[in-house]
């Protein structure tokens, strides 16, 4: 199990590049940290580094804390997910 950010592209694009019988005991935990992404211009990235391995079929989460501050980003939120 690998923990991150979602946002280093070199690395996913790494091990994307793992032998198959690899990628499929590979487990990602992808923590979303939305509001953060968002402000820094990150959710592109974060979105094509999640389809990247899904494409790859190594297993994944994304994960969101729950928090107040998200309350107003929650259908954009769930947009978004939709998207990945």
């Amino acid at each position: 199990m690998v923990v991150t950010n979602g946002t280093i592209t070199a690395r996913f694009k790494e091990f994307c590049s793992f032998p198959e019988e690899y990628r499929q005991r590979l487990f990602f935990k992808c923590s979303l940290h939305y509001i953060e992404l968002k402000k820094h211009d990150q959710l592109n990235p974060y979105a094509n580094n999640i389809r990247l391995i899904k494409d790859a079929g190594i297993s994944f989460t994304v994960e969101l804390t729950p928090d107040d501050s998200y309350i107003p980003y929650i259908p954009e939120i769930k947009k978004y997910l939709a998207s990945l």
